[in-house]
């Protein structure tokens, strides 16, 4: 059968043998059908316009084919298709691993000892100021916030002023801006 099929092309692109018979080979449906189907791929085939492609990329495959086997592969190695799902259960372990560790260290960090409970901080004199009781600190976040204020009576709650009542280039002089 095979070589049946193997004459049938021979005879397909005009180079049979001499002792093969196309009439004989046809006498078989099946090869018949594929001979049909063949020929009908041939005609298409040949009506297309032929495209000749440039020289120097048929020297560049010429080249890969006569290349020796280790510098044909210049893509990646091939991967088991078991290592991707291990790659993402140890990457997650690791993740779980690092939280673990995160929490195991805030959980048995050695505390402050002012924050101990039972023990009780040192006695304070009657006279001693606390660091709570100093308002020099709000007073200069008042003095701040004074010298931020602007310096124009404008304000963002007041209504927009027209354009031509804002001062000019020149002090002193109003000078309309369409005016030029």
């Amino acid at each position: 059968m095979e070589d049946q099929r193997k004459q049938t092309l021979l005879h397909l692109y005009d180079e049979p043998r001499e002792d093969s018979d196309l009439r004989a080979l046809l006498a078989d449906a099946s090869v018949r059908d594929e001979y049909r189907t063949l020929s009908e791929v041939k005609f298409k085939l040949d009506r297309r316009p032929a495209v000749r492609p440039d020289a120097e990329v048929l020297d560049r495959i010429m080249a890969a084919a006569t290349a020796p086997p280790s510098a044909q592969r210049t893509d990646r190695p091939a991967v088991h298709r078991f290592m991707r799902p291990r790659r993402l259960l140890f990457s997650g372990l690791a993740v779980a691993a690092a939280l673990v560790l995160a929490v195991a260290l805030g959980w048995f960090s050695t505390p402050d000892p002012e924050t101990v409970p039972g023990t009780t901080p040192p006695a304070l004199a009657a006279d001693t100021e606390l660091s709570w009781d100093d308002a020099t600190h709000i007073r200069q976040v008042y003095r701040r916030m004074d010298s931020m204020r602007p310096q124009s009576p404008l304000s963002w709650d007041e209504p927009p002023v027209p354009l031509e009542s804002l001062p000019s280039g020149r002090p002193g002089n109003l000078v309309p801006v369409g005016a030029n």
